[in-house]
């Protein structure tokens, strides 16, 4: 077993529903989904020359590693995922978290110390899966589970979070968050940040319409006002998998789907169609997909 599995990898699409617009969460690292793929002649994959030799490039990795990273970004991109690698739909998606345990014993004071090395060979996994606007980052949790601290692999696009940064200015210069702010520093604010504040935070990083932002966030407040807990509905859209709990965000009950609404869902489709479309020829004739060969194509298709 990989290191990385010491530390007791867990794939999990989000790891709390404080955190979300969502009161549950669906695991996305999935392997499953791969063994079903079709086999596709490898013949019919596209000539990529313009993409530098920087992105995506898991061969830096261990043949290990390497297996690991497809595993986990096939299933990102069979989710959530899909909406950040290949669109700037959601600025923010998760891939995996990880765990380990960070209270101390009489017998072990230091406990993460023994891990050292396994938490090297994460951040280089993290810095191979990049191109472009794109990047992978790891955000620490604030919260502390069972002695345990989580650590959440996250893909951003610098260009969705520039979009966000230019549309809710009110918001995100409390801050002095603006175009050019590494997401990484913006998630690891948010991620700390007054209950409320994060919540509107990651709400707009994951792609939620300003409408279901407001909505969670002031359902929350009056919930922590009154204890009363606010009834609601949740808005599905499209993932490659079909499964739902996955890119859903709470709406109040009795919501109307309206054209934010709508065009969320419309975007959400087209990548899914998009996906279809154009994953076939990444399947070598074991049912394989090569991750690394389809997003430097989708990178030199869309000109990033």
């Amino acid at each position: 077993m990989s290191k990385i599995y010491g530390i007791k990898a867990i794939l999990l699409s989000l790891l709390t529903s404080s955190l979300l617009l969502v009161l549950s969460c669906t695991p996305v690292g999935q392997t499953a989904i791969q063994d079903e793929a079709p086999a596709i002649s490898v013949q019919e994959k596209a000539v990529v020359t313009n993409v530098s030799d920087e992105c995506f490039n898991f061969d830096v990795l261990s043949a290990e590693d390497h297996g690991y990273v497809d595993s986990l970004l096939y299933s990102s991109l069979s989710n959530t995922g899909l909406h950040t690698f290949i669109s700037d739909l959601k600025p923010m998606s998760d891939i995996v978290s990880f765990r380990w345990q960070i209270e101390g014993t009489e017998e072990d004071a230091h406990p993460a110390l023994q891990f050292i090395d396994e938490f090297v060979r994460i951040n280089h996994i993290a810095a191979a899966i990049s191109c472009g606007p794109l990047k992978t980052i790891l955000t620490p949790f604030r919260n502390i589970f069972d002695g345990e601290r989580y650590v959440q692999m996250r893909v951003v696009r610098q260009d969705a979070f520039d979009q966000s940064f230019a549309a809710f200015p009110e918001f995100w210069s409390r801050w002095a968050f603006a175009e050019g702010t590494d997401p990484a520093i913006v998630v690891q604010v948010m991620e700390y940040e007054e209950r409320l504040d994060r919540f509107r935070g990651y709400g707009l990083l994951y792609g939620y319409p300003e409408h279901a932002v407001d909505f969670f966030v002031d359902a929350a407040a009056h919930q922590a006002e009154t204890g009363e807990f606010v009834e609601r509905d949740f808005m599905q859209m499209p993932v490659v998998s079909g499964r739902t709990g996955m890119f859903v965000y709470a709406v109040p009950r009795g919501h109307e789907k309206n054209d934010a609404d709508q065009d969320i869902y419309n975007r959400a489709q087209e990548n899914v169609a998009f996906f279809l479309e154009h994953s076939q020829a990444w399947y070598d004739e074991y049912g394989r997909f090569d991750t690394s060969g389809f997003l430097r194509a989708v990178f030199e298709e869309k000109g990033w």
